[in-house]
């Protein structure tokens, strides 16, 4: 479904909406209403009834006649570049997501990587240092000789 397509079916429900209440008050204050107004939900009920028929109605003749077809081909040309400027405003915004990911990952594992550095320099020197202790601890001690 296009943005065509939704605002115009939209925008057709609604007149079909407001034609059937306008028909139905309509009726209902021309003497439907003082005919059955000795029962208190008497208009109210008359005021549905002929609102929902009327919009039976309406829908009848919308479709034998295509005027919601007509309205959405009629709102395509104006809201085809609204959807387009959409839908490329999506695209960017993934494009922007996706780049944002990679750039966590890269951080990451850049921050790993320099972690991990740090762990083997500081392992290596104390390594060497102990090595360099032990091996000082023998310099002190004679070797005999034969």
């Amino acid at each position: 479904m296009t943005l065509a397509d939704l605002v115009g079916q939209i925008a057709g429900d609604v007149i079909k909406i407001a034609a059937a209440a306008g028909i139905a008050a309509a009726v209902i204050a021309a003497g439907v209403g003082v005919t059955i107004s000795s029962f208190a939900l008497g208009p109210l009920v008359a005021a549905i009834v002929i609102t929902v028929g009327v919009g039976l109605i309406l829908d009848l003749i919308d479709d034998q006649l295509g005027l919601t077809k007509k309205l959405k081909a009629m709102l395509a040309p104006m809201l085809n570049p609204v959807e387009d400027a959409m839908r490329q405003q999506v695209q960017r915004a993934k494009e922007q997501v996706q780049q944002t990911k990679e750039d966590l990952i890269d951080w990451a594992y850049q921050g790993l990587c320099a972690f991990l550095g740090r762990i083997i320099q500081e392992a290596g020197d104390r390594a060497a240092r102990y090595l360099w202790r032990k091996i000082g601890d023998l310099l002190w001690h004679r070797v005999p000789t034969s």
